[in-house]
């Protein structure tokens, strides 16, 4: 039988892709598996790898779009699976990301429950931006 194998890539439009880039990669660690130009030559595309097979697939994009525009789909945020969401937070807090929620100790209300830390930041594009630190 066939079976997903786990999320491979999200894909974001950044408005400054090399400020972008940067966060990505600089703030966040994150490095360049692939990049390529579209066939028309006008935007720049990067696959930039997190880790455990997951990706970030950055375009290039004359102006940002939001996560709630008709053709950016309806994705809420994207969460990043950490040690330590404090560590995270503080290091996009200082690479010049806004923060939208410190982070805080939370036992989502699953069964059983799980026990975190989280923390959200807002990124170059205004993308929500999860730390998750699982207990």
């Amino acid at each position: 039988m066939e079976k997903l194998n786990g999320f491979h890539h999200i894909a974001l439009n950044a408005s400054d892709f090399d400020k972008s880039y940067k966060f990505y990669t600089e703030c966040l660690g994150l490095t360049e598996y692939r990049r390529w130009k579209t066939a028309d030559g006008v935007k720049t595309i990067a696959l930039l790898e997190c880790g455990n097979g997951n990706m970030i697939e950055l375009f290039s994009s004359a102006a940002p779009r939001t996560m709630y525009d008709e053709e950016g789909g309806n994705v809420i945020h994207f969460a990043f699976r950490v040690d330590n969401a404090k560590y995270w937070y503080d290091k996009a807090i200082a690479f010049g990301c806004e923060s939208h929620m410190e982070p805080s100790p939370k036992e989502l209300p699953a069964n059983p429950p799980i026990p975190c830390v989280l923390a959200f930041v807002k990124g170059p594009d205004g993308e929500l931006i999860e730390f998750f630190e699982e207990h």
